[in-house]
């Protein structure tokens, strides 16, 4: 019976690797926290007191071993271990260190320490034997301070082997881009490190500031660095190397003295967590493991309370409760992630979510070897209506296994594909029993509606409006009003496969260039963007009437305007009430007409507006002309009206300007058109040529005085009288120039008037002089 008792004792042990070694936490100004009960609950025992770096370890029953802040280490009652002083890490550095148990022997730990900056004492270690002083543990003299790499930056995580035994400490080099990775075995540590040159290299030593850490599953590792750089690689837990690097450095659209410094991932190794100092905390999807889709899942989480303190978003940290800790620098709560494993503001930052009571949170918080938090648990596919996987994670070989879905179902195969009946949480529990070991673990997972879409209407415009951009609201109306509870979102794709990838999403408003479009829709749950589905509608733009029209129609004197539209045109109808393709109107006043075409139940309609004014022929009230030379004369016309006018000389080539020079001498008529076709007036024109001058001293030049312009006109006379209007001779074709001499006596040199009279009896005047 006793036996019998034993066995049972045995099959009902709990034991979950390594979390109950990470249930308290030191760190901060004399703060600490303790998860033996499931939820942290504050500590005021503790008696460290650093700015950044601190480590924690505690046995695997959760009670405490000791502590450290890089410098000193006291163990579980608080005190100084005899020989726990003066190891080579920094309070100041960001990971000043890590403990690790050693795989083969349960009483020995080693505490790996870093300098700051990329301080010279390097990367070391030293080894705490718990043995030693009554079972509370202090340092072995001659393992302490042991170098093992000599210029390191403040960055350190551990991950278990794939071997589940040995253990990776993995650091950075702070002069280069070199990764060192030391194996921790039941031997002890290996101290030739596996070396990876690879990412970024620190620009300068406070470069060396920020965090690193290897994801739970071993197959991910984050470095952050102080410039705003973060690396990314996958990580191989067999040969301790990362590889395929992936560089992300869009962190300055923030507040300027804001840098990012710690990283943390998931416990289900999916999300990766970025602190902004100033700024907050970043979220970034890795399960696809390639630039574009980790870089297009970045969420910037918003915060459940105010932030408070000089740098609000430091370190990171998973929990035994598999939730992510923040620490606020000179603040008595930490912040917490409560649903890392989800997507967007479903992780729920809440800034205080645990209240210190006495201490006071710094810039630091333990780390642990991040297999600690890694869950026996592994599942895919969490969209309703879809399976979900569900497997043993690890490579560990266990007698049984018994799953219970959370929904009334077991299952007691290793591998297996659940459907559940409907969306919501489930509290997935495992048991696993190896030999007399029974492990258990639960985990709650939550399965995400799927929208279903009937139809997605087309949007159908008339093409005068092609120039329009859409923004898409009543598509998203359309679709987002099938589900009322707002969990649904969307995003609008060029093709089917940008939708299905979820890449390249159309920024809104949208600007078609094509008459029909085709537009993939992609409606996602908001709460985890991979379950969705994907509808399709058209842009169609309809041809909108099109046809020249003048705005401006004119009324004559008299009479009527008829005003037309060309045919074709599904309908047409005037202001005057009219629909006719042509309209007479005999008022002046402002008009419109509607040209539409149908296309079933939609109408496209264009709207030309015009105005009707008076208009009217000229009249003309001046012609002013400058003559007496052969070819440079001018015509100037003045008229009169309403009509808006233009100008001719020759009845062919008409002119706006009333101005016309560089005229030859001879007959014209001049004419004045209204533009608006209400009529012509003109008017003869005669510009005459002869000499304002003559000398009539028989030296052949000048000799005698006469009007060349005329001098082909077969009737004419031309009257010239002295200054005083005494006749003194008459001219005409048959006698049509002048010598200066008065019944044969020379006149004197005087000025000389002369009256034209023509064929038909129109008169012109003038004056010339004779020069002696």
């Amino acid at each position: 019976m006793k036996n019998l008792l034993f066995l049972l004792n045995l099959l009902f042990t709990i034991v979950l690797f390594g979390q109950n070694q990470a249930n308290n936490w030191y760190f901060g100004q004399n703060a600490g926290i303790n998860f033996s009960n499931g939820i942290p609950v504050a500590l005021d025992d503790g008696v460290l007191n650093t700015p950044e770096g601190c480590s924690t370890i505690s046995d695997s029953n959760g009670n405490l071993l000791f502590y450290t802040d890089g410098i000193d280490v006291w163990n579980k009652n608080h005190q100084l271990m005899p020989n726990g002083t003066g190891l080579l890490g920094s309070i100041s550095s960001t990971q000043s260190g890590i403990i690790i148990p050693h795989p083969g022997n349960i009483n020995l730990y080693y505490v790996f320490s870093l300098p700051e900056t990329g301080g010279e004492n390097g990367l070391r270690y030293s080894l705490v034997d718990m043995s030693l002083d009554s079972g509370l543990g202090d340092v072995v003299t001659s393992e302490k301070n042991v170098l093992l790499y000599e210029s390191t930056s403040e960055k350190i995580s551990a991950i278990k082997h794939t071997n589940e035994n040995d253990i990776w400490v993995v650091s950075h080099a702070s002069d280069s881009n070199k990764f060192v990775s030391y194996l921790v075995t039941n031997n002890g540590i290996q101290m030739s490190p596996v070396e990876t040159q690879i990412g970024h290299t620190p620009i300068d030593i406070y470069d060396n500031v920020g965090a690193m850490k290897i994801s739970p599953d071993g197959t991910k590792l984050a470095v952050a660095y102080s410039s705003e750089v973060l690396d990314l690689f996958e990580f191989n837990a067999t040969t301790g190397k990362p590889s395929n690097n992936i560089q992300i450095t869009d962190f300055e659209q923030g507040l300027p003295i804001s840098y990012i410094y710690g990283v943390e991932f998931s416990s289900n190794s999916k999300y990766l967590y970025v602190s902004e100092t100033q700024d907050g905390i970043i979220q970034f999807d890795t399960s696809n493991f390639n630039y574009n889709d980790i870089i297009n899942s970045r969420y910037d989480l918003t915060t459940n309370g105010e932030s408070f303190g000089d740098f609000p978003h430091s370190a990171l940290q998973l929990g035994p409760d598999k939730k992510i800790y923040v620490a606020h620098f000179e603040y008595d709560y930490l912040g917490v992630i409560n649903n890392p494993n989800a997507y967007g503001d479903q992780a729920d930052y809440q800034y205080d979510g645990v209240y210190l009571t006495t201490g006071v949170s710094k810039a630091g918080l333990p780390p642990f070897i991040q297999s600690f938090f890694d869950s026996y648990i592994k599942f895919e596919g969490n969209c309703f209506g879809e399976f979900t996987e569900f497997e043993v994670s690890g490579n560990e070989i266990f007698d049984s296994v018994l799953w219970d879905f959370g929904d009334g179902t077991f299952s007691n195969q290793e591998t297996v594909n659940h459907l559940y009946d409907a969306p919501g949480e489930y509290q997935v529990a495992i048991t696993l029993i190896d030999g007399f070991n029974v492990i258990e673990q639960n985990q709650t997972i939550t399965i995400y509606d799927v929208p279903v879409i009937t139809s997605s209407s087309d949007i159908i415009l008339c093409s005068d409006s092609f120039d329009d951009p859409l923004d898409f609201n009543f598509q998203n109306q359309s679709i987002l009003n099938i589900e009322s509870n707002g969990q649904f979102m969307t995003s609008y794709h060029n093709s089917f496969v940008e939708a299905e990838l979820n890449l390249n999403p159309i920024e809104l408003p949208f600007q078609s260039e094509n008459i029909e479009t085709t537009i993939y829709v992609r409606v996602f749950n908001k709460n985890n963007p991979d379950c969705f589905t994907i509808s399709q509608f058209q842009i169609i733009y309809l041809e909108t009437p099109d046809f020249e029209f003048n705005e401006n129609w004119y009324l004559c004197k008299n009479e009527e305007v008829t005003v037309s539209v060309p045919y074709g045109f599904d309908n047409v109808l005037w202001s005057t009430g009219e629909v006719s393709n042509t309209i007479t109107l005999n008022e002046t006043g402002e008009y419109w007409v509607e040209v539409s075409n149908f296309y079933n139940d939609i109408t496209c309609t264009e709207v030309k507006y015009f105005n009707v004014s008076n208009s009217d022929v000229a009249e003309i009230t001046n012609i002013t002309v400058d003559d007496w030379t052969s070819n440079s004369n001018s015509i100037i016309i003045e008229a009169e009206g309403i009509g808006n006018y233009e100008y001719s000389i020759d009845g062919i080539f008409f002119q706006d300007s009333n101005v016309f020079n560089d005229v030859k001498y001879g007959d014209y008529t001049v004419y004045v058109r209204d533009k608006n076709n209400c009529g012509v007036v003109s008017e003869d024109v005669f510009l005459i040529y002869y000499p304002s001058f003559f000398t009539p001293n028989n030296d052949g030049i000048n000799d005698v005085w006469k009007i060349k312009s005329i001098a082909s006109e077969s009737s004419y006379t031309i009257d010239i009288f002295d200054r005083y209007g005494k006749f003194i001779k008459q001219l005409n074709p048959d006698d049509n120039s002048w010598d200066g001499t008065f019944n044969g006596l020379n006149l004197r040199s005087d000025d000389y008037w002369f009256i034209l009279t023509r064929y038909d009896g129109r008169t012109y005047s003038g004056h010339f002089a004779l020069k002696r």
